[in-house]
């Protein structure tokens, strides 16, 4: 099932979809975790905050928007039911370049328009926009070194 980031054609239906059987359960020791009690909807409201260090206006508006398009296309709903973790969803490197694509959440590989056609335990295919090339993305393990934290938590 086509997942759409943004305005999903008229002919694309959405349809409920069972959790895959676990394939692949990455397991790491990361320091930085969520807020208790937040959601991927909080996740949105401290991206907007706008004095986030580290990233362009524009890219932080990028991420959002991809963001956005994730949690309301359910793509981060499948993704957490199947065990991944926020870091490998929203995750940012301490060091510059903060949304290195080799390191940092999946809202920094996709651009606007983009589409997330598949979701697995081990990763997913993003359409690019307009086109029919298919990028995958592939979950790895988190490093233990917090080198990866929330974008709230990078340091100016």
């Amino acid at each position: 099932m086509r997942r759409w980031l943004r305005d999903p054609p008229a002919e694309t239906a959405r349809t409920p979809e069972t959790p895959a059987r676990p394939l692949l359960r990455v397991v790491s020791a990361v320091s930085a975790t969520p807020p208790k009690g937040s959601s991927p909807d909080q996740w949105v409201d401290a991206l907007r905050r706008g004095d986030l260090p580290g990233l362009t206006e524009e890219r932080w508006l990028e991420a959002t928007d991809s963001l956005e398009g994730l949690i309301e296309s359910d793509v981060v709903e499948a993704a957490l039911i199947r065990g991944w973790h926020p870091l490998e969803l929203i995750g940012v490197r301490h060091a510059k370049p903060h949304d290195h694509p080799s390191y940092s959440g999946l809202v920094f590989s996709i651009h606007r328009g983009d589409a997330v056609e598949t979701i697995s335990n081990i990763g997913c295919a993003i359409v690019a926009a307009g086109t029919n090339v298919r990028h995958i993305w592939k979950r790895t393990p988190l490093p233990s070194a917090g080198s990866i934290c929330l974008p709230w938590e990078i340091r100016a």
